[in-house]
């Protein structure tokens, strides 16, 4: 993907969001949450959400997995992808991804956004049917990134 066009302007977005991929060290798996409300329900997705004002996208990512998940342990953030809209729908839409390293698998306590929370490995997730359709762009785009990530750091199975 290019972001020159985002990264050389001077423009803020109009719209700014962040979430978070959460993983286990523990384990190597990544928690997915299965979207209960909005456009895609019944997706799985990462957690996240709209940035607040004068919200960080770092401080957006860790509100909005402590909201949906309950989760307020320590976290190793790792800035992954930036996403934008296509320029003729919305060219200051900008979304923050991060990998956060959690040292184990935790118990999510979900909030309304969610109806069900599950690890797994990577090679689980990529084949998961339901995926939200970012994460879907998401796996296809940074598959060895990702397969990278998860072996380097949690030394477990991708």
């Amino acid at each position: 993907m290019d972001f020159r066009h985002f990264l050389e302007s001077n423009d803020q977005p109009s719209h700014l969001g962040a979430g978070i991929l959460p993983v286990a060290k523990s384990s190597g798996k990544i928690l997915l949450g299965l979207r209960a409300v909005g456009g895609h329900k019944g997706t799985w997705a990462s957690f996240g959400g709209h940035a607040e004002k004068k919200e960080t996208p770092r401080q957006t990512a860790l509100r909005e997995l402590s909201e949906e998940t309950g989760f307020s342990g320590k976290i190793e953030l790792t800035p992954f992808w930036i996403g934008t809209s296509e320029p003729s729908k919305n060219p200051k839409r900008v979304y923050h991804l991060f990998i956060g390293f959690v040292p184990i698998e935790f118990d999510p306590k979900l909030n309304k956004e969610h109806s069900k929370a599950k690890w797994f490995y990577y090679a689980e997730a990529k084949k998961l049917k339901n995926k939200h359709p970012k994460l879907d762009q998401l796996f296809t785009l940074a598959d060895s990134e990702l397969k990278e990530i998860f072996h380097v750091r949690s030394n477990r199975p991708t």
